[in-house]
């Protein structure tokens, strides 16, 4: 499905509701509510993949992923199944991006691809893991210079293939009772460096708003920085035997535990 819009595709209470294969949007116009907000519903295919669609008849552009214009929002969410995403979601200026994966059995997989902002929120909720195909660092999944929020029963990246960021302030939990079900992040060496273990507030309704990183089920946290100091402003905590691994990368790098 290719949608193509100069101000908005859908609404917050009116979404434009999909059973489709793969999804390509993109608002181009300067209308202040210029928001997309796309649902797949539990149907026929369930997931839903966020990739490259070619356009059909003269006149009219083949789309790659998804982007907004002016600072607006991208929400997309299924209902129960996987969201895919290989092409990048980018929400212009202040504009947020809310991707939601419902449903015990689905993941957010971000594969080969990057979801990012300006300066605004990045907002992932998985009913079962957010994942990446791509080793560690490979691909930056998540860039923003605001907050990332991520979300999950089971599990946030894995030992090989953590969730890399190029963010600011990252809040995270893992609530379900997987065994499996760690977190993994790794703050690049690209554009921001340092990174902060903060609060960000949920967008949208339906979400909660993170302090801090979190785990259920006696697993682990593991986050590090490449090239940059790691700063802890709100509370890491592991659930029972599960470990912390904090590291801060480079010659010029702190660990600041601050308050």
């Amino acid at each position: 499905v290719l949608l193509d819009a100069a101000d908005a595709i859908g609404t917050t209470s009116n979404r434009i509701s999909t059973d489709v294969g793969t999804l390509a949007a993109r608002v181009t116009g300067g209308a202040t509510a210029g928001d997309i907000f796309v649902s797949q519903v539990d149907g026929t295919r369930d997931a839903l993949t966020i990739g490259a669609v070619t356009a059909v008849n003269t006149g009219a552009t083949s789309l790659n992923g998804i982007t907004t214009a002016n600072g607006n929002d991208s929400t997309v969410s299924t209902a129960a199944g996987t969201l895919t995403v290989v092409q990048d979601v980018a929400a212009n200026g202040g504009g947020f991006v809310d991707l939601r994966a419902g449903g015990a059995a689905s993941d957010i997989a971000l594969n080969g691809a990057t979801v990012s902002a300006g300066s605004g929120t990045l907002q992932l909720i998985a009913g079962r893991s957010i994942t990446t195909n791509t080793t560690t660092d490979a691909t930056v999944e998540l860039s923003t210079s605001g907050g990332v929020l991520l979300d999950a029963a089971d599990a946030i990246g894995t030992t090989s293939n953590r969730i890399s960021t190029d963010v600011g302030t990252l809040a995270a939990r893992v609530t379900g009772a997987a065994t499996a079900g760690d977190i993994f992040v790794s703050q690049v060496d690209g554009t921001r460096d340092a990174l902060t273990v903060g609060s960000v507030t949920a967008v949208n309704s339906g979400a909660t708003s993170l302090n801090g990183i979190t785990t259920a089920n006696g697993n682990d946290i593991t986050v590090t920085t490449v090239a940059g100091t790691l700063t802890v402003v709100q509370n890491v905590a592991a659930n029972g035997g599960g470990f912390v691994d904090l590291r801060a990368g480079g010659g010029t790098s702190d660990i600041a535990i601050n308050g």
